[in-house]
C-alpha cells in the first residue's frame, strides 16, 4: 500500500526497481492509500523504490510518501490482492466485498446473503432452483433452470445420440462422435456417399481394384488408356478398366436455336426470363433477358459464337467479342476446345475510346448421360467452360452447364430452367466459314453460361478499360 501525504495540488509518480531493473511504474493524485501490485520471480533480490513529486499549481508545505503493508506472496487470480488476503483467491475479485461476513468473498460463496431457502448450499441468488434442493446443481439444457425444478428440456436435438446436436452434426441422422469429414464439404464421412471428394462414389469406387474412395487423385488418372479420365467414364457410364472408342456427340442438338421462351427461377424463387429469336441474317440470333442481357449469336460451322452484347447495367458501353465460342459443333467425351479470344469494350458516345481484354477459353464434355426434367428423360451433355483473363491483372474462373438434347441448358446453381416453349427450332444453315467477329459466352438455348457470371464478365471487362484509361 502506498500514500501520498499533502494537499490534492501535488502529483506523485512512484518507480518500482528490482536489481536495478525497472518494472512498474504508478502514477497517483490524492492522499489516500492505494494499493500498487508488481511482479517478481521467485529468489533473491534487491527492491528500489523512488518516489518523484511536483506541484500542479503553487503551493508550500512538506509532501511525506508512506509504504506499509509490503507483502510479497502469491496472486493466483492477478487481482492485485495476495492470496492470505484474498477472500477469493482462485476468482479474479480486487473489490473484496463479503456481505455475510463470513470471510469468504461474494465472488466465490454460494450463499453470500445468508439467505438459502431449500437449504442445499447454494444461497437463492445463486441457486437455479432456489426452492428444490439440488446440491449438484445439474442443468443439462443449460437455460440457467435446475434439472431438479426444470420442467422442460430445451437441450437441441441429437437424433443419432453422438452427443453433437443436429444442428452442428455434420451426419445427424448417424452416429459419428468424431465427426470425421475427409474432404471438408460438410458431410462426415460416415454418411457421405464420396469420402475423398474426388466426384465418384465410394460404391463405384469400390467396384475396381485400382480405385478407393480415401484418395482422390485416382479420379483423374486414365487406368485404360483411351484418353478419358476414370471420373469421366465411370460418370457417363462406362468402364474405367475397358478401352472405348468414345463418338462425337453433336452439341448443336443440345443447344437449339431459333423463336424460344424460357423461364427460370432463381434461389430466391425470382423468375426471369430469356427470349431467343431469329434475326434477319442467316444463322443469326439476338437473345433477351429480362434482366437486361442482350446478346448477337452466329451459328458456324464450327460452333456458335457470340458476337456481341450489351447489358442495361452498363449503358455507355457495348461489347463487341471476337473468336468468343459458346458451344462447339462437336466434342467427344473428354475432349477440350480451346481457343483465344478477345472482348472489344467501347464508349457508345465515343467509338474511338476502346479497350480489348484478352481471354485464354476452353470447352470440355466432361460426362454424358440421362436427365430427368418435368416427368420426362432427355439424353445429357455437362460441359466445363474455363476462362482466363491474359495480362498481369487477370483474372480465371470456371463453370459448370448441363444440356438437354433438344432442349438446351437447365441453368446454373443461381437459377434452374422452370418452363420452355420452343416455337420454331431453326436448323443449320449451310455452313459459314466466313470471317468475323464472333464469340461466346450467352444463352441460346437457355444459356450456355450462368447470366450472372456474363454480366460479372462484362463490368470486369470495363472494368479493365476504366483501369487502363487512368
Amino acid at each position: 500500500m502506498v500514500k501520498n501525504h499533502g494537499n490534492n495540488s501535488h502529483s506523485y509518480q512512484l518507480e518500482i526497481w528490482i536489481d536495478n531493473n525497472l518494472v512498474s511504474t504508478h502514477y497517483g493524485y490524492y492522499n489516500d492509500w492505494t494499493r500498487v501490485h508488481f511482479n517478481v520471480a521467485e529468489g533473491v533480490h534487491t527492491l528500489t523504490f523512488r518516489v518523484v513529486a511536483s506541484y500542479l499549481s503553487s503551493s508550500d508545505g512538506e509532501i511525506h510518501f508512506s509504504i506499509d503493508d509490503l507483502l510479497i506472496d502469491k496472486d493466483t487470480d492477478d487481482d492485485d490482492v495476495s492470496d492470505v488476503l484474498d477472500n477469493c483467491p482462485a476468482l479474479y475479485d480486487w473489490w473484496q466485498t463479503d456481505n455475510d461476513k463470513d470471510g469468504i468473498g461474494d465472488e466465490c460463496d454460494n450463499d453470500p446473503y445468508g439467505k438459502d431457502t431449500d437449504g442445499d448450499g447454494y444461497g437463492d441468488v445463486r441457486d437455479n432452483c432456489p426452492n428444490a434442493a439440488n446440491p449438484d446443481q445439474a442443468d443439462k439444457d443449460t437455460d440457467y433452470i435446475g434439472d431438479a425444478c426444470d420442467p422442460t428440456d430445451d437441450r437441441p436435438a441429437d437424433t443419432d445420440g453422438d452427443g453433437t446436436y443436429d444442428m452442428w452434426d455434420n451426419c445427424p441422422l448417424i452416429a459419428n462422435a468424431d465427426q470425421v469429414n475427409l474432404d471438408w464439404d460438410g458431410r462426415g464421412d460416415v454418411c457421405d456417399e464420396d469420402v475423398d471428394g474426388d466426384g465418384i462414389k465410394g460404391t463405384d469406387e469400390a467396384r475396381y481394384s485400382f480405385l478407393s474412395d480415401r484418395n482422390r487423385n485416382d479420379a483423374t488418372l486414365d487406368q485404360d488408356g483411351d484418353g478419358v479420365n476414370n471420373l469421366m467414364e465411370i460418370n457417363s457410364g462406362h468402364n474405367p478398366n475397358q478401352v472405348t472408342s468414345f463418338p462425337a456427340i453433336d452439341l448443336f442438338d443440345y443447344y437449339p436455336l431459333g423463336d424460344l421462351d424460357y423461364s427460370f427461377r432463381d434461389i430466391e424463387g425470382v423468375i426471369s426470363t430469356t427470349q431467343v429469336r431469329k434475326s434477319a441474317t442467316a444463322n443469326e440470333f439476338v437473345m433477351t433477358n429480362s434482366n437486361g442481357y442482350t446478346s448477337n449469336m452466329e451459328r458456324r460451322a464450327d460452333g456458335i459464337y457470340l458476337k456481341s452484347a450489351t447489358y442495361s447495367g452498363s449503358f455507355e458501353y457495348r461489347y463487341n467479342y471476337n473468336n468468343w465460342v459458346i458451344i462447339p459443333k462437336s466434342l467427344k467425351l473428354g475432349e477440350t476446345r480451346s481457343s483465344s479470344a478477345s472482348i472489344r469494350v467501347e464508349l457508345k458516345a465515343d467509338s474511338s475510346q476502346i479497350e480489348e481484354p484478352r481471354f485464354n477459353r476452353s470447352v470440355q464434355l466432361i460426362e454424358t448421360g440421362k436427365h430427368n426434367w418435368k416427368g420426362r428423360e432427355y439424353d445429357s451433355v455437362t460441359l466445363e467452360f474455363s476462362d482466363s483473363q491474359i495480362g498481369p491483372n487477370g483474372y480465371s474462373y470456371s463453370y459448370r452447364v448441363i444440356y438437354l438434347k433438344g432442349l438446351g441448358s437447365i441453368g446454373d446453381g443461381s437459377g434452374q430452367l422452370e418452363s420452355a416453349t420452343l416455337t420454331n427450332i431453326d436448323k443449320p444453315a449451310p455452313a459459314n466459314p466466313g470471317g468475323g467477329t464472333s464469340g461466346g459466352k450467352s444463352g441460346g438455348g437457355g444459356g450456355s453460361m450462368p447470366l450472372g457470371l456474363l454480366i460479372g464478365l462484362l463490368l470486369l471487362a470495363t472494368a479493365s478499360r476504366r483501369q487502363r484509361a487512368s
